[in-house]
């Protein structure tokens, strides 16, 4: 298998920053070649960790197949249960790199649209922008934070996006929900078909570890992103 970014390792958690490409943890469709395999190749330790080990060992969060970021995985079930609980009380801070068709009017700003999934595409998410019953188990509230780094006229706006909830596609939704579809993804209605993928990637955590120290990691554009926005800044 080959080698990923290991970004940091000690004897309780390992921070890797994953490729595009990669499925965080196998599926009935996909078995192979995902992060959870590499890591249970490299810690074996890990193999009965978690809440799930038969399916995601040490895993405590993911990122979508073809988002490329940082992702922790714990490697005992002590480290497991510290780390997760600052996801399950949203104390962990997590800062994303996207760059969006168009450029939002204001630099900085909130979403709080409440996602649910789309009756015509079991792949796809919806924004519910009208009042909704939250106890309805299909709607769940969301809440992301953008700041733009550097606007390219009014074709692209480069963005700093923090999500304070952690649903499935939620960055990607709610870009989209306000006009500003990531570059690449087709799927919420960008138009932009040179790049291969949605211009999303984690590139910052921000927690406490186990051993009680505060630590912050990040994780540089991969080339792909990086030659793209190269290319727009000429």
């Amino acid at each position: 298998m080959k080698s990923l970014n290991i970004v940091y390792e000690d004897d309780d958690f390992v921070a890797v920053n994953k490729p595009a490409g990669m499925l965080t943890h196998p599926t009935s469709s996909e078995r192979k070649n995902t992060l959870v395999n590499f890591l249970v190749e490299r810690c074996p330790e890990m193999k009965n960790v978690g809440d799930e080990p038969d399916v995601r060992p040490g895993i405590l969060h993911r990122l979508d197949r073809d988002t490329s970021g940082l992702i922790l995985a714990a490697k005992n079930q002590k480290a497991f249960l510290f780390l997760k609980e600052q996801f399950l009380n949203k104390s962990i801070l997590k800062k994303y790199l996207v760059l969006v068709e168009g450029a939002p009017k204001q630099k900085t700003g909130i979403i709080e649209y409440a996602i649910r999934p789309s009756r015509k595409n079991w792949l796809k998410k919806v924004a519910v922008k009208t009042q909704v019953d939250e106890n309805k188990k299909s709607v769940r509230t969301a809440k992301t934070e953008y700041k733009i780094l550097k606007s390219f006229g009014e074709k692209y706006a480069f963005l700093e996006v923090r999500p304070f909830t952690g649903r499935t596609h939620q960055i990607r939704v709610h870009l989209s929900a306000i006009g500003h579809p990531i570059v690449g993804d087709a799927l919420y209605g960008a138009k932009e078909k040179t790049l291969k993928r949605p211009f999303l990637h984690a590139y910052y955590l921000q927690f406490i570890r186990p051993n009680g120290m505060p630590m912050a990691l990040e994780a540089d554009l991969p080339k792909d992103l990086q030659n793209f926005l190269d290319i727009i800044d000429k």
